[in-house]
């Protein structure tokens, strides 16, 4: 059974596309402030197996549903991967005062623009933008229509090699 591997609020959409193939240590975006984000930090988690949307997040899920779903990414997190940071905020199945944050979120006031790398390898599943193009009024959807997102990743673990 594969695992993946999510990463959000990049400042850009992320350099690599879906279907590529990543290595551990791949420069893969920079860190953000995009979606439902109050500052920048990298969003970090990683699911037990695919989710049935790559925009769907925890709402209302219990605190057992999301600990059965998730595990926590904090062991991933090595030699400087996925990026070299002061400072960890929110952590692994923590209240937010509306759900329980399904991964951890690594930030520093001084962290906007940093490089990401790819704390595994992997296949590049999804790679996505702050909105959707709506093509009827040709008008741009906000963020929470990927649920806060902002520009994302999700890589499917190699787990044959996962390179860690």
């Amino acid at each position: 059974m594969s695992r993946y591997l999510h990463l959000a609020h990049l400042q850009h959409p992320p350099i690599v596309k879906a279907g590529e193939y990543v290595n551990r240590g791949q420069h893969i975006g920079y860190v953000g402030n995009t979606g439902n984000s109050k500052g920048a930090h990298l969003h970090f988690e990683i699911r037990k197996q695919k989710p049935p949307s790559w925009t769907k997040y925890v709402n209302g899920y219990s605190k057992n549903s999301v600990k059965d779903l998730y595990i926590d990414p904090t062991t991933f997190i090595k030699d400087g991967f996925p990026a070299d940071f002061t400072y960890t905020g929110s952590r692994f199945l923590q209240w937010d005062g509306s759900v329980w944050h399904p991964g951890i979120d690594i930030n520093s006031p001084d962290d906007e623009g940093k490089r990401v790398y790819s704390p595994i390898n992997g296949r590049v599943q999804f790679s996505g933008g702050v909105s959707l193009w709506k093509k009827v009024g040709r008008k741009i959807l906000p963020s929470f229509f990927n649920s806060g997102w902002g520009n994302h990743i999700w890589i499917e673990v190699d787990e044959a090699n996962p390179g860690l």
